[in-house]
């Protein structure tokens, strides 16, 4: 009796082992056939879920099939090229490649004598290979964000910063203050389904304008590029690092980043100064004449307007600064305000003051501006004063008194009878409260006391 139950055994046990391995192999032969047409689904995914990925074949096919510790087989899957070599991923696979999927199967004998012998069981192996019928695609969600910098130097877009190849150390792009930076995005769906929802932030500035209008949805292996320029901006800073981040977020994707730092590097302050003359203080724009000539006598006394007009045009702040005029001591008014203290980049600073002449000749006069930074810059500027003679006379100011504020239509008549002048005033009569907005005869010019002379008024 022992010895044929023995035997009714080791037949139970050839009938298991039998049915196991005639089930692994078609469970090898079932993935295997599903995965040449789905190469990237090999196992459960949110986008390949049962029953569509591989394992899920294998199992099911497997049937009752369990390893020793309760769980099912699980395979081992592979891609193999035309030469037979592994494909580093399942991502490579393309038609024509050798799809393999491979079964371990721990079986256990119940028989009691071999059982006791053989107390890890027999590892049964199944393989089954097939043509892969589909290129691969990723069934996950993906995104891919790039942004880079063109370098002024080689006129290519490159990644900020770089890793010295010495070194190891960070190396950045450089601009100088107010240059341009080019910026490039490259945004690319990466993954294997379409990505809808999709938002972009671009800090600091925001989003450009200027840039395509901006996909949110993007399909498998869909690009979207966008060039755009930001201004270098030192911050009143000799050197300054610029942080630029890009973040695209959608509904199937956590949001994804990508960051370009440049240095900034600020130009030294810098003045600029110029200085203008002219017959009028509110003569839009003011002229940009250096030199001028005017004529005086017993009855007009030229009046012509200096204008001083400073700029930094340097990177960084030009403090402790100063201005001073070779005329004497600058007036403290509206017109001419008291110098700041520092003159920030691309901060202007203008005074405006006027002169009166009683005597002929040459004057000249030099405006000098200074500050802690940088050198003295000086302008200057030259009126010469000739004498009416004869019977000649001084056109007046008839737009403006000394002061720079309008006359009315009736004070530049009463100036123009006041200056000696005989010939007719246009308008002769009415709009005397009107204020006078230009003349046809140059002020302070010699004339002739017959002319004629026409204002505009408002």
């Amino acid at each position: 009796m022992p010895i044929f139950l023995l035997l009714i055994a080791g037949a139970v046990d050839l009938g298991r082992l039998f049915y196991a391995y005639v089930a692994i192999v078609n469970a090898s032969k079932e993935g295997a056939l599903y995965g040449a047409s789905n190469p990237m689904c090999d196992r459960a995914s949110t986008q390949c879920p049962n029953p569509l990925n591989v394992v899920w074949h294998v199992q099911s096919e497997a049937g009752n099939l369990r390893d020793a510790d309760g769980s099912l087989p699980t395979p081992t899957v592979a891609c193999l090229s035309p030469s037979g070599a592994a494909r580093g991923s399942l991502r490579d696979c393309v038609d024509g490649d050798t799809y393999r999927v491979a079964i371990d199967f721990q079986f256990r004998l119940i028989t009691p004598i071999l059982g006791s012998v053989l107390d890890r069981g027999l590892t049964l192996h199944a393989q089954s290979e097939a043509t892969v019928l589909n290129r691969a695609f990723d069934p996950n969600p993906g995104l891919s964000v790039t942004k880079t910098v063109r370098n002024p130097k080689t006129g290519k877009y490159e990644r900020t910063p770089t890793p010295d190849p010495v070194t190891g150390q960070p190396v950045y792009l450089e601009f100088s203050n107010g240059d341009p930076i080019q910026y490039q995005v490259d945004v690319v769906n990466s993954g294997g389904t379409t990505l809808t929802g999709l938002t972009v932030t671009d800090t600091p500035g925001g989003w450009p304008s200027s840039c395509p209008s901006w996909k949110k949805v993007l399909s498998v292996g869909e690009h979207y590029r966008c060039d755009y320029t930001r201004t270098a901006d030192s911050g009143g800073q000799e050197e300054r690092q610029v942080t630029n981040t890009v973040t695209v977020d959608g509904l199937e994707i956590s949001p994804v980043q990508d960051v370009a730092i440049v240095n900034v590097i600020a130009d030294p302050a810098e003045l600029a100064i110029s200085k203008t003359v002219n017959v009028f203080r509110n003569d839009p724009p003011f002229g940009s004449d250096t030199d001028l000539t005017v004529g005086e006598n017993n009855r007009v006394n030229p009046t012509v307007w200096y204008r001083i007009l400073v700029r930094n045009v340097g990177g960084l702040p030009a403090t402790s600064f100063s201005i001073r005029d070779s005329m004497g001591t600058l007036p403290r008014n509206g017109d001419c305000p008291r110098p700041p203290s520092t003159l920030d980049p691309d901060e202007t600073y203008t005074c405006f003051y006027s002169r009166t002449f009683t005597n002929a000749g040459d004057v000249e006069n030099t405006a000098t501006a200074d500050s802690r930074e940088t050198s003295p810059v000086s302008a200057r500027a030259s009126v010469e004063v000739d004498t009416c003679s004869g019977s000649s006379r001084v056109v007046p100011n008839l737009v403006e008194d000394p002061s720079g504020d309008p006359r009315t239509v009736a004070e530049a008549r009463a100036l123009w009878l006041s200056a000696g002048f005989s010939g007719p005033f246009n308008p002769a009569t009415g709009s005397d409260n009107r204020e006078v907005t230009a003349q046809s005869r140059t002020p302070f010019d010699c004339r002739v006391a017959s002319i004629s002379i026409s204002v505009s008024h408002r």
